[in-house]
């Protein structure tokens, strides 16, 4: 069985108002992870993600560049404890 994974995201940059909360749902949905994503007031995303650890791993990756018009700046991340309480990857 392959080794489930829990990550908290904060993207920041210019990325909000340039679609990259839902590039980032069709790109967990592709890879078959759950969990949300939301603007945040400091104008940073945040965004909780659950799944196989190769693929919230790839997502995290995605995360780096985001969207076509997104101009990532810095990702933090931190590994969580797997909760598997998600059933879809939610914009909040």
């Amino acid at each position: 069985m392959s080794k489930m994974k829990r990550l908290e995201i904060e993207v920041l940059g210019d990325v909000q108002g340039v679609s990259f909360r839902y590039v980032a749902k069709t790109i967990a949905e592709k890879l078959g992870i759950f969990g949300w994503i939301r603007n945040e007031t400091n104008s940073s995303i945040r965004i909780v993600v659950e799944g196989d650890s190769g693929k919230v791993q790839e997502f995290l990756d995605w995360c780096h560049h985001g969207s076509p018009m997104a101009t990532v700046e810095k990702v933090e991340s931190r590994e969580g404890e797997y909760s598997g309480e998600f059933k879809d990857f939610e914009v909040r």
